[in-house]
């Protein structure tokens, strides 16, 4: 930032180059605290089984976890005949 404003002409004071500082780093402190709230509401909310709402949208932690549910029994039904295809499986040879 100090070599931009150097290119510019234009010189600031240590205490706006220590204030445009301090907020950067506040701004990434307020992030971090943000992701680390928002992973923990969706914690509990899940842990809950209840509804939450994340930026105005609502999402329902049931539904999620049935629909999660769902797919791994498809995939675990996919890899399963996979495997019975194969030659060399215990399941193809009747082990």
């Amino acid at each position: 930032m100090a070599s931009y404003d150097v290119l510019c002409g234009k010189r600031n004071t240590t205490k706006e180059v220590l204030m445009h500082k301090l907020t950067d780093v506040t701004g990434i402190i307020v992030s971090i605290f943000g992701v680390g709230a928002l992973l923990a509401g969706l914690i509990l909310t899940g842990q809950h089984g209840i509804k939450g709402e994340i930026h105005g949208m609502k999402v329902d932690i049931a539904d999620l976890q049935q629909r999660t549910a769902r797919i791994e029994v498809q995939l675990s039904l996919l890899l399963e005949a996979w495997n019975i295809d194969k030659p060399d499986s215990p399941t193809a040879a009747g082990k």
